[in-house]
């Protein structure tokens, strides 16, 4: 089924009858479906249960506009990171997101600044260039992690430049750019989001047990 994601706070959920609501816009005409319209406008209003907001989508529809995305409530295209995530990678992490598809190069290194920045915060490793440091993560570091950094290895040109220091401008397609973001999402998820949560849920138990 489809699925939709709050513009709020990132979270996904499928997609109903009923929500997101959508609507169908000419310049004479307001239509109840998309079925046998004219070109137009679709405006989804879509309500998110997670954080109570509404998000909004306006795009073409039949062929009108090419069907592309003209705009949407609020602008924002990145996963909202939680405040414990430091300012300095959240920035990056952002920046890298909106300038995706005008510079994936630009995108790209600022990717690899976060997994930089990510790996000195979480593992206190710090070496001469990004791939040293990603050989010398830990053992307790599991192995899907290294996994999906040695992973990008093998993409285009990242995978010919991850020796390279985390700063370097290289040619990078938006495809490769994207799948360097998919990755800092996810290291983020496991090395701070997960271990915040499972932190705390140790922390819970601790305390209920010297309650006894």
């Amino acid at each position: 089924m489809a699925s939709f994601t709050c513009l709020h706070c990132g979270q996904k959920f499928t997609a109903t009858e009923k929500n997101p609501k959508r609507y169908y816009l000419s310049q004479s005409s307001m239509y109840a479906s998309g079925y046998d319209t004219p070109p137009c406008l679709e405006v989804l209003i879509a309500y998110c249960e997670d954080c109570g907001k509404e998000s909004v989508v306006v795009k073409g529809h039949n062929g009108y506009l090419e069907d592309k995305v003209v705009c949407k409530y609020p602008n924002i295209n990145y996963i909202r990171l939680p405040d414990y995530v430091p300012a300095s990678i959240r920035s990056d992490y952002e920046e890298a997101c909106q300038i995706l598809q005008l510079s994936p190069k630009a995108s790209a290194t600022l990717a690899r600044r976060c997994m930089q920045a990510m790996i000195h915060d979480c593992w206190g490793v710090e070496k001469s260039s990004l791939y040293n440091e990603i050989e010398s993560l830990p053992e307790s570091v599991p192995v899907k992690h290294k996994q999906a950094l040695h992973a990008l290895r093998q993409i285009g040109n990242i995978g010919a430049h991850m020796k390279k220091n985390a700063d370097q401008i290289l040619e990078v397609s938006p495809d490769e750019a994207k799948t360097m973001l998919g990755v800092v999402e996810f290291l983020i998820k496991e090395w701070y989001i997960n271990n915040r949560r499972d932190d705390e849920l140790l922390g819970r138990i601790i305390a209920i047990a010297k309650e006894k």
